[in-house]
């Protein structure tokens, strides 16, 4: 399978090839042109290699001079037969005449004198029979006048161009034979009317090498002066595949182009179940300082309002999240947790815009199957947990709260192009590793229920057993476990049964705590081989491990942390839970999703968090999940350990 490659020449500089190399998400390849001798000569590396040998560079030379290319080159095919792409041991750069193609991945490790390359292939035997053949990529780009006043009328240039950008690939996979497919464009800015619409289709050509449509804005009257942000989402089959943003001053200033940031997408499963309801919450001004978002709805289900509304969550939205976590344990267990649960809750309701209750609603009626509707949040703000907002006129039995009435994950909505657009809905890899320390410590209890949790995992679903020192701790994260019978593991879930703590409003405080009773930070997860090479589901059940943090701008909590480093899910819970009831939570979740027949990850855990009112434990609506909300785990053979 041809896979798309960014172009760079070899006479490129260190410096400005660090900052091509850091416009572009994990996976990508990338191919060196050289053309300083008669005959151009092609290099092929993934992003671990390119990131490698960029580390400790001179800034000023050149990549030809810098790197010794001869370890990376590549074969050169004009056309390719996919029938032979497993026989192929090293990576062939594909040429339409002179121009990249694309890049077909090589299968083997090769050793070079001085060297050592282990050459991944893009797509896992796993993964081939679910995934199309073509896709149809292009580099997204978003213009319009820097600068409008109140009353004016602008317009907004969005292109799609096969030709290298400085933003983030979109990819959207493209069935057999098929060369044209339609792209959702959904708009949304606070402080702007949109005399056309907030919504737009283009049709877009794989043969084709440049897309563009104009939109035009109004900005409103009674606009706010300062920056506006204009968002731009692009969806295939109603799931979002990439993003792109635009910066425009409202109030006098130039009117040169304004161009934007953009995220990429994730290349799907054919089968893919797209989330019912998509909500995107967004900053309307970027200005991390202040509690202003813009939120968004899409779907393919149901017709629904789709315009942007504008809310407002203040400046403490940490201390709120402080705030609940102490309410709920305190009233944990007892006849006050239902109403203090209840009062939570519509204080999160009251943030949400009416019109996504009509439009849950909506979905919910033409749900297949008659099961709940499903809703995805990409959210660029962490601290309120939407799960838990109150519904008062609820769909089914079971707590009145959002995540236990509706299948509900959640994803981080970011424009770094560090985290795919569009979050993986399979898990391909077999193994599950466990750890679960058993602390001797005086300040870490013993905790018998959460090593009865880890022996249940290892006897019923094959997990292998980590211990949890440094040493194993670095085996699982450079993915170098092995199976009982030699074998090498492939980890698609990592489970943590143990103490942990965060605390929203100290930034940098989470941590896991190991078996000597160590923190281990959540950076440990943000560039592991493990995230990598597998993409696993990280599930830490431990006490208040799912509390977001900030720092840097950015979510510094293990959510955001994982999923930047690659994993494909991430579950823990927000609040101290119970042992014994937190081990109940672990063996529900994990019968379901590894079972005979494996169930969504976020149906079961919705199943879980409906049992909790009936049993006055705040644990089974604690659990907050960063994933697609139909994810499937995969599960491989059982008796490894």
């Amino acid at each position: 399978m041809t896979e798309p490659a960014v172009v760079i020449d070899a006479s490129t500089r260190v410096k400005r090839a660090r900052a091509k190399r850091a416009l572009y998400p994990r996976g990508t390849w990338f191919v060196i042109r050289d053309a300083r001798a008669a005959q151009v000569v092609w290099y092929a590396l993934d992003q671990w290699d390119l990131d490698a040998e960029l580390a400790d560079l001179d800034d000023g030379l050149q990549l030809g001079e810098a790197i010794n290319l001869e370890c990376y080159r590549a074969d050169v095919l004009k056309a390719w037969d996919p029938e032979n792409r497993r026989s192929r041991e090293a990576p062939a750069v594909v040429l339409d005449g002179t121009e990249v193609v694309g890049i077909v991945p090589g299968r083997t490790k090769a050793v070079i004198p001085g060297v050592y390359r282990d050459w991944m292939p893009a797509l896992r035997d796993v993964d081939a029979a679910l995934l199309p053949s073509e896709a149809f990529f292009a580099w997204p780009s978003v213009t319009a006048p820097s600068a409008a006043l109140p009353g004016e009328g602008i317009v907004l240039t969005i292109v799609l161009s096969q030709q290298e950008q400085a933003t983030v690939l979109i990819r959207v996979p493209l069935s057999p034979g098929e060369k044209e497919l339609d792209l959702d464009i959904d708009i949304a800015a606070i402080g702007f009317d949109a005399p056309a619409g907030w919504q737009h289709t283009l049709r877009v050509c794989a043969e084709q090498r440049l897309h563009s449509i104009s939109v035009p804005l109004r900005v409103r009257d009674d606009a706010r002066l300062g920056l506006a942000l204009v968002h731009v989402a692009f969806l295939s089959g109603g799931m979002v595949c990439g993003n792109t943003t635009c910066t425009i001053a409202i109030g006098p200033g130039d009117s040169a182009p304004a161009c934007g940031e953009s995220s990429p997408c994730v290349l799907p499963g054919i089968d893919e179940e797209p989330a019912d309801l998509v909500v995107r919450i967004k900053k309307a001004d970027g200005d991390s300082s202040t509690g202003r978002y813009v939120w968004s709805m899409t779907s393919t289900r149901a017709a629904i309002d789709r315009r942007p509304f504008s809310i407002d969550l203040g400046d403490d939205a940490r201390t709120f999240a402080r705030s609940l976590m102490h309410d709920v344990v305190d009233s944990d267990g007892s006849a006050l947790l239902e109403p203090v649960l209840n009062a939570i809750g519509k204080e999160i309701a009251a943030h949400v815009p009416p019109e996504f209750w009509k439009a849950l609603r909506a979905v919910a009626g033409v749900a297949p199957e008659g099961r709940p509707p499903s809703v995805l949040l990409y959210s660029a703000e962490e601290f309120v947990p939407w799960e838990l907002a109150f519904m008062d006129e609820p769909l089914f039995d079971g707590p009145p709260h959002l995540a236990a009435q509706a299948i509900v994950g959640r994803w981080l909505h970011s424009q770094s192009g560090v985290v795919p657009a569009r979050p993986p809905s399979t898990i391909s890899p077999q193994d599950v590793a466990v750890l679960s320390p058993d602390y001797q410590t005086r300040s870490r209890p013993r905790l018998e229920r959460a090593l009865a949790e880890a022996s249940y995992m290892v006897e019923t679903h094959g997990a292998i057993e980590v211990n949890a020192t440094e040493d194993e701790v670095r085996r699982l994260l450079d993915a170098e476990l092995a199976r009982s019978d030699g074998s090498p593991a492939e980890i698609g879930v990592v489970h943590f049964a143990g103490h942990a703590a965060a605390d929203p409003t100290r930034p940098g405080s989470a941590g896991l705590f190991l078996v000597n009773g160590k923190r281990l930070s959540p950076r440990v997860f943000a560039a592991s081989m493990l995230g990598r090479r597998f993409g696993p589901l990280l599930f830490i059940n431990a006490c208040e491990a799912g509390m977001p943090q900030r720092l840097l701008d950015d979510n510094a909590g293990f959510a955001g942390t994982s999923l930047r480093g690659g994993f494909r899910g991430f579950i823990a819970p927000l609040w101290i839970v119970a042992d014994t009831s937190a081990g109940e939570v672990a063996r529900r979740f994990y019968d379901a999703t590894l079972g005979d027949v494996p169930q969504p990850v976020g149906g079961v855990l919705r199943d879980i968090r409906r049992s909790a009112n009936a049993n006055r434990d705040a644990t089974l609506l604690s659990y907050v999940y960063y994933g697609h909300p139909h994810l499937f785990l995969r599960p491989g053979a059982k008796g490894v350990m």
